[in-house]
């Protein structure tokens, strides 16, 4: 029977459509950079959709086209890249964008379709290098065997000359008909051996992974250093009178893989930024403070844990994704924070804020050792010193230098008396005798007078603090701490704005904290003279105990735990950061020598099986009558039953085999049994000496066995006696 065959034109239908298959993979990978290139990529990808849901769209456009198409391209790519000076990543996305856009429309020959299956690789690795994301995984896994398919089409089509102008037409193209068409030609023998090959291949990119050196491309390569904008609420300046409406994201901003959960706080603060200068409305990152900044290119950097006796060595591992900030969350003092490379990054000692040269597009990693939860910051000597020459009521002054930022108001005279009535309000006496008394006061004042509401109410003109305080609305935490901020500079004490993550979640399935966009937090930082530390304060409703002493702030745990299908997901993400965005030197050896290990215990183990085996066996040889016992006998006739079972449906066996795959070549039992009986037949005829009645005895069963293996399909019923037959001329001598 002859073997059915897609045609020509079917061939060329498939490989157009995997084309834009590739392409959209591709799209869908770039779709997770942030480079401000996503209305293009969304039409680009409506454009791509247009042709595979009905290709005759491409008959419609004139071939003639094509040839203004290519120099319009060009023209937009160079435009766009000199609009784009010196960024180079968006301007590159597009311009791959548009290429193949172009091929999803153009006619293709073999090398087009080389170039789509490129560029779509491009894509991925741009992609992979850049975010790092669980997904690439996914994606370049898809990727493989499509384009591998792509591939084994394209070389089929390839008859040079012949096929180098064919051009498939879409007039009576069918996706139903395609399919079922595909299905029937499917060899499911070859289709077997690609599964093997991709198996192996990822096997060994697994282990090339492991074994190949550690260096992060994007920095070996200056121009895939890709920019990013950081999220609102973490850049450097908060304008109060901007900040309208919040919006809750509950995407994850940081993972922190840590050594129990029973180290973390009930409430912990993830400190990154803090603002000290205040001034019309807006609350800023002093350009003073910045002055100070250490700047480092290190792997590591110490700081002194004086307060602790022994450190435990807990070490706290923060996979941050990108586009969050610049600022690195920190919760306290610690001993080291350690980079999986060297680094460039700042340090603020003033502020106790630690920062990277621009926020990383990608997740970036980086490890705390022997993070210590602590509800304040020791002060600096600059600060001793500059706190200690002030009064109580000493007047701040414009322009002033950090730390006298932190007493700095700039407020006109009607909205320092409005303040001054508050604090009459919260403590007439203001007999207040040191910053935990006065934060407890005011904190209760807050709490009792205002309400929380992401939709932020009373802001009217002049400064919104002020507006806000007066008009006794609702407010979010921005409020709150500006607020507690701007009154504790009008009794005299420094104070600050904070920002960064608040709270978080637990996931069981893998034992990691989450931390979400959504708990973007601000609170304040108020200095206590007479101990000389910097007391975190949380005046926004239902964030702790407003007493700073409270023994609540010293328990830990007790946060939501996440459950079901989503926790599990979101788990993957991190086996994936752990084993492929922190993966560095130590981890690459540390893996090499378990697998060895593995492998040597694997063998041992087998070996070991075999000798107990060997030895088993030639023990109940030797003494077959005492090793007998009535489980043995009943083990081996049950056994012995159902190799004949077997033996006796092997037929049927492969029959629905044959009904499954539809290979009558491969899998038809009558077809295997011919064709074992025939070369059974030719090693009997090969023989020197042959009688002529078993001559003709072999020619005539030989035959009728021929008939069955290249013959029409015939049912086993029916070749039974021919089978029968072949056996008894197999058994006769050929001699006689």
């Amino acid at each position: 029977m002859r073997q059915v065959r897609l045609t020509l034109e079917e061939l060329h239908e498939i490989k157009w459509l995997m084309g834009g298959i590739l392409t959209l993979l591709a799209f869908w990978s770039l779709a997770s950079l942030e480079d401000q290139s996503g209305l293009f990529l969304f039409a680009a990808t409506l454009l791509v959709l247009a042709p595979l849901v009905k290709p005759r769209l491409v008959g419609y456009v004139p071939a003639k086209s094509w040839l203004f198409v290519g120099p319009m391209i060009l023209l937009f790519i160079v435009a766009d890249f000199i609009l784009n000076i010196p960024n180079f990543i968006p301007p590159l996305v597009r311009l791959i964008i548009a290429l193949l856009v172009y091929r999803s429309w153009a006619p293709r020959r073999r090398r087009e379709d080389l170039q789509v299956i490129l560029l779509s690789l491009f894509c991925l690795v741009i992609s992979g290098v850049l975010t790092l994301s669980l997904l690439f995984a996914v994606q370049i896994l898809l990727f493989a065997p499509i384009a591998m398919a792509l591939l084994l089409v394209v070389c089929l089509l390839d008859r040079g000359d012949e096929n180098a102008e064919y051009l498939a037409s879409w007039e009576n193209f069918s996706w139903k008909r395609l399919l079922k068409r595909a299905w029937t030609v499917t060899n499911f023998k070859v289709l077997g051996y690609g599964a093997v090959f991709f198996i192996s291949t990822v096997s060994v990119s697994t282990l090339l992974f492991i074994l190949t050196p550690r260096f992060n491309l994007d920095r070996a390569i200056p121009f895939l250093q890709n920019t990013t904008v950081t999220r609102s609420g973490f850049s450097e300046s908060v304008g109060l009178n901007d900040v309208t409406e919040i919006q809750q994201d509950d995407s994850v901003a940081i993972r922190i893989d840590g050594p129990s959960q029973q180290l973390i706080p009930r409430t912990p603060y993830w400190r990154m930024l803090i603002l000290d200068k205040y001034q019309n409305g807006e609350f800023n990152f002093s350009d003073s403070i910045k002055k100070s900044a250490e700047k480092y290119e290190e792997i590591s950097i110490y700081q002194s844990l004086a307060r602790l006796a022994e450190r435990p060595g807990n070490e706290w591992t923060f996979y941050m994704e990108g586009g969050i900030s610049s600022y690195i969350p920190i919760s306290g003092v610690f001993h080291q924070i350690r980079f999986t490379e060297r680094q460039n990054f700042s340090h603020y000692p003033l502020a106790h804020v630690y920062s990277l040269d621009a926020a990383s597009s990608r997740v970036f990693a980086y490890q705390v050792v022997d993070l210590n939860w602590d509800l304040s910051f020791s002060a600096t000597e600059t600060e001793i010193a500059a706190f200690s020459e002030l009064s109580k009521d000493a007047d701040s002054k414009d322009e002033a230098e950090y730390p006298l930022t932190t007493l700095e108001l700039s407020l006109s005279a009607k909205e320092q008396v409005i303040l001054d009535q508050v604090l009459e309000e919260i403590s007439p006496n203001r007999d207040w005798l040191s910053a935990k008394v006065f934060s407890k006061a005011v904190t209760e004042y807050l709490r009792g007078n205002f309400a929380y509401s992401l939709d932020p109410q009373g802001i009217g003109e002049g400064d919104p603090i002020v507006s806000w305080l007066e008009s006794r609305q609702s407010g979010h935490c921005q409020l709150f701490a500006g607020a507690f901020v701007l009154l504790a500079r009008e009794a005299g004490f420094p104070a600050r704005m904070v920002i960064g993550y608040m709270g978080g979640t637990w996931n069981p399935v893998e034992d990691y904290f989450i931390v979400r966009n959504s708990n973007a937090h601000a609170w304040a930082e108020i200095y206590d003279a007479s101990t000389k530390e910097w007391i975190r304060v949380d005046p926004t409703p239902g964030n702790g105990p407003s007493d700073l002493d409270s023994p609540s702030f010293a328990l830990v745990g007790g946060f939501d735990v996440e459950t079901g299908f989503d926790a599990w997901m979101d788990s993957l993400r991190i086996q994936w950061y752990r084993r492929v965005v922190n993966f560095d030197q130590e981890d690459q050896v540390e893996m090499a020598a378990t697998i060895g290990q593995v492998t040597k215990e694997m063998i041992n183990e087998f070996k070991g099986r075999m000798q107990a085996t060997i030895t088993g066996f030639r023990d109940w040889m030797s003494s077959p009558l005492t090793g007998f016992s009535p489980n043995t006998a009943v083990g081996i006739l049950v056994a012995i039953f159902f190799v004949l079972v077997i033996w006796f449906f092997r037929y049927r066996v492969l029959g629905i085999f044959f009904r499954i795959f539809r290979r009558p070549t491969a899998l038809d039992p009558v077809r295997r049994q011919a064709s074992r009986l025939l070369r059974r037949l030719k090693r009997q005829a090969n023989r020197p000496i042959k009688s002529d009645h078993w001559n003709a005895e072999f020619k005539l069963i030989a035959a009728d066995l021929e008939a069955l293996r290249f013959g029409p399909p015939v049912e086993l019923s029916r070749a039974r006696p021919i089978f029968s037959q072949a056996r008894l001329v197999l058994r006769k001598p050929v001699n006689r």
